[in-house]
Protein backbone atom coordinates (compact mmCIF):
# COMPACT_ATOMS: atom_id res chain seq x y z
CA UNK A 1 0.00 0.00 0.00
CA UNK A 2 1.61 3.49 -0.38
CA UNK A 3 1.04 6.64 1.90
CA UNK A 4 0.14 9.55 -0.24
CA UNK A 5 1.15 12.90 0.48
CA UNK A 6 1.18 16.30 -1.47
CA UNK A 7 4.61 17.57 -0.24
CA UNK A 8 7.40 15.32 1.05
CA UNK A 9 10.48 16.80 2.66
CA UNK A 10 13.11 14.31 2.42
CA UNK A 11 15.98 16.16 4.72
CA UNK A 12 15.11 17.45 8.54
CA UNK A 13 18.12 20.03 8.69
CA UNK A 14 18.38 23.82 7.90
CA UNK A 15 17.29 23.67 4.17
CA UNK A 16 14.18 20.93 5.13
CA UNK A 17 12.71 22.93 7.78
CA UNK A 18 12.66 26.40 6.75
CA UNK A 19 11.09 24.65 3.46
CA UNK A 20 8.74 23.04 5.67
CA UNK A 21 8.05 26.45 7.75
CA UNK A 22 7.54 28.30 4.31
CA UNK A 23 5.23 25.69 3.40
CA UNK A 24 2.99 25.92 6.54
CA UNK A 25 2.98 29.64 6.30
CA UNK A 26 1.34 29.47 3.25
CA UNK A 27 -0.55 26.29 3.24
CA UNK A 28 -1.90 24.57 6.04
CA UNK A 29 -4.15 22.12 4.64
CA UNK A 30 -1.98 20.41 2.41
CA UNK A 31 -0.28 16.88 3.79
CA UNK A 32 3.14 17.12 4.24
CA UNK A 33 5.97 14.18 5.40
CA UNK A 34 8.98 14.99 6.03
CA UNK A 35 11.80 11.92 6.37
CA UNK A 36 15.40 11.93 7.16
CA UNK A 37 17.52 8.88 8.07
CA UNK A 38 18.17 10.24 11.21
CA UNK A 39 16.09 9.21 14.39
CA UNK A 40 15.03 12.40 16.11
CA UNK A 41 13.82 15.68 15.43
CA UNK A 42 16.57 18.44 14.01
CA UNK A 43 19.39 19.80 15.64
CA UNK A 44 22.26 21.34 15.00
CA UNK A 45 25.29 19.82 13.56
CA UNK A 46 27.43 22.92 13.86
CA UNK A 47 27.12 22.30 18.02
CA UNK A 48 28.52 18.62 17.71
CA UNK A 49 31.80 19.34 18.59
CA UNK A 50 30.75 20.61 21.36
CA UNK A 51 28.50 17.68 22.38
CA UNK A 52 31.60 15.39 21.19
CA UNK A 53 34.16 17.23 23.96
CA UNK A 54 31.87 17.03 26.33
CA UNK A 55 31.13 20.51 27.07
CA UNK A 56 27.02 20.83 26.34
CA UNK A 57 24.25 17.89 26.64
CA UNK A 58 23.24 16.08 23.53
CA UNK A 59 19.88 17.98 24.16
CA UNK A 60 21.17 21.34 23.54
CA UNK A 61 22.02 20.05 20.68
CA UNK A 62 17.99 19.70 19.51
CA UNK A 63 16.90 22.89 17.21
CA UNK A 64 13.20 21.28 17.59
CA UNK A 65 11.26 19.05 19.40
CA UNK A 66 8.28 15.93 18.01
CA UNK A 67 5.67 18.72 18.95
CA UNK A 68 6.95 21.44 16.67
CA UNK A 69 5.62 18.93 13.79
CA UNK A 70 2.66 17.98 15.57
CA UNK A 71 1.68 21.79 15.55
CA UNK A 72 2.29 21.95 11.91
CA UNK A 73 0.36 18.62 11.28
CA UNK A 74 3.38 17.02 9.66
CA UNK A 75 4.04 13.30 9.68
CA UNK A 76 7.56 12.60 10.54
CA UNK A 77 9.28 9.49 9.17
CA UNK A 78 12.70 9.72 11.14
CA UNK A 79 15.41 6.62 11.19
CA UNK A 80 14.26 6.52 7.36
CA UNK A 81 16.37 5.33 4.28
CA UNK A 82 15.38 6.59 0.89
CA UNK A 83 16.61 4.04 -1.63
CA UNK A 84 15.40 5.56 -4.82
CA UNK A 85 12.72 7.61 -5.76
CA UNK A 86 10.93 7.95 -9.44
CA UNK A 87 10.12 11.47 -9.72
CA UNK A 88 7.91 10.26 -13.10
CA UNK A 89 5.88 7.88 -10.95
CA UNK A 90 5.89 10.07 -7.85
CA UNK A 91 7.59 7.74 -5.35
CA UNK A 92 9.82 7.23 -3.14
CA UNK A 93 10.58 3.83 -2.00
CA UNK A 94 12.09 3.82 1.62
CA UNK A 95 14.76 0.64 3.17
CA UNK A 96 12.01 -0.45 5.33
CA UNK A 97 10.08 -1.65 2.23
CA UNK A 98 7.04 1.48 2.36
CA UNK A 99 6.62 3.57 -0.34
CA UNK A 100 5.17 7.57 -0.40
CA UNK A 101 3.57 9.05 -3.04
CA UNK A 102 3.92 12.31 -3.30
CA UNK A 103 2.22 15.76 -5.29
CA UNK A 104 5.68 17.84 -4.72
CA UNK A 105 9.29 16.31 -3.84
CA UNK A 106 11.86 17.96 -2.08
CA UNK A 107 15.12 17.10 -1.60
CA UNK A 108 17.15 19.08 1.47
CA UNK A 109 19.15 16.23 2.38
CA UNK A 110 22.54 18.58 2.21
CA UNK A 111 25.93 17.48 1.86
CA UNK A 112 27.78 14.64 2.89
CA UNK A 113 31.80 14.91 3.87
CA UNK A 114 34.41 13.75 1.39
CA UNK A 115 35.49 10.54 2.71
CA UNK A 116 38.91 9.79 2.41
CA UNK A 117 40.54 6.48 2.37
CA UNK A 118 43.07 6.22 5.22
CA UNK A 119 43.53 2.37 6.64
CA UNK A 120 42.30 2.74 10.22
CA UNK A 121 39.57 1.84 12.34
CA UNK A 122 39.71 4.72 13.63
CA UNK A 123 39.11 7.41 11.16
CA UNK A 124 35.49 9.07 11.09
CA UNK A 125 33.53 12.12 9.39
CA UNK A 126 31.39 14.07 11.66
CA UNK A 127 28.16 14.33 9.99
CA UNK A 128 25.52 12.40 11.83
CA UNK A 129 24.40 11.84 15.49
CA UNK A 130 25.65 8.06 14.95
CA UNK A 131 29.23 10.08 14.00
CA UNK A 132 29.41 11.77 17.34
CA UNK A 133 28.80 8.89 19.05
CA UNK A 134 31.43 6.96 17.53
CA UNK A 135 34.00 9.88 18.27
CA UNK A 136 32.92 10.05 21.99
CA UNK A 137 34.22 6.84 22.13
CA UNK A 138 37.31 7.38 20.19
CA UNK A 139 38.20 10.78 22.16
CA UNK A 140 38.66 8.29 25.29
CA UNK A 141 42.14 7.83 25.85
CA UNK A 142 43.13 9.19 22.86
CA UNK A 143 46.53 10.58 22.20
CA UNK A 144 46.22 11.92 19.17
CA UNK A 145 43.59 13.56 17.07
CA UNK A 146 43.63 15.00 13.76
CA UNK A 147 40.97 16.74 11.78
CA UNK A 148 41.04 17.41 7.99
CA UNK A 149 38.90 20.64 7.31
CA UNK A 150 38.51 24.07 8.20
CA UNK A 151 34.84 24.27 8.52
CA UNK A 152 32.43 24.96 11.39
CA UNK A 153 32.73 21.44 12.75
CA UNK A 154 36.51 19.94 12.31
CA UNK A 155 37.99 23.40 14.01
CA UNK A 156 35.58 23.11 17.10
CA UNK A 157 36.32 19.51 17.70
CA UNK A 158 39.67 20.00 17.96
CA UNK A 159 39.86 23.01 20.17
CA UNK A 160 37.12 20.45 22.47
CA UNK A 161 39.86 17.63 22.08
CA UNK A 162 40.68 15.76 25.46
CA UNK A 163 43.20 17.82 27.29
CA UNK A 164 46.29 16.09 26.79
CA UNK A 165 45.74 15.30 23.71
CA UNK A 166 47.64 16.21 20.58
CA UNK A 167 46.08 17.84 18.30
CA UNK A 168 46.66 18.43 14.73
Amino acid sequence: MIERYDFVIIGNSAAGLQALRTLRKHDRESSVAILDREDRPAYSRVLTPYYVGGHIPRERLDIVEHSFYEELGVVTLFGQAVVEFDPERHLVMLADGRTLGFGKLLLAIGAEARTLTLRTPRACVLRHMEDAERLIELYRGAKTITAIGAGLVSLPLLSHAPAGAEKH
